[in-house]
């Protein structure tokens, strides 16, 4: 399997482009984490709720929306006190409507960890040696 064909790979793409950079210019600032619910939900009809990220100490910073060959897609970037980053990717399944069963890879220094679930495919990118990556993982309860 090449890595363009690894589940979610644009989910890891995006975390390396946007997460944990200085630079990033989101396209929807976080006020709340009601506000860039909103933001998915005018984008994104029917999406599951953002992960609730905060007593793992991560709080939202910010939203893209990007574009995938089979729509819209968008990252949501999270950091903490220490400015480590974790970014939530919400896209429309692959080719021939390709949902994922959960699963998780590690690429490089990054663990994605992805699911399906209505008519998105979502995943969680971190860094795999991040302290609190035990605690993030149990927010996700996937």
């Amino acid at each position: 399997m090449t890595a363009q064909s690894e589940p979610m790979a644009d989910a890891v793409a995006a975390h390396r482009l946007f997460a944990g950079h200085g630079d990033f210019r989101p396209d929807m600032i976080a006020a709340s984490t009601g506000d860039l619910q909103q933001w998915m939900n005018a984008h994104f009809e029917q999406s599951i709720p953002l992960p609730d990220l905060t007593l793992a100490g991560f709080h939202p910073t910010g939203s893209r929306l990007l574009v995938t060959d089979q729509g819209a897609a968008a990252i949501v970037v999270y950091e903490d006190a220490q400015d480590n980053a974790v970014s939530f990717y919400i896209r429309p399944p692959g080719p021939h409507s390709r949902l994922l069963p959960n699963g998780q890879r590690v690429d490089g220094k990054l663990l994605a960890k992805y699911w399906s679930q209505g008519q998105y495919n979502y995943a969680v990118v971190l860094p795999n040696d991040l302290p609190n990556a035990d605690e993030v993982q149990r927010k996700l309860r996937i």
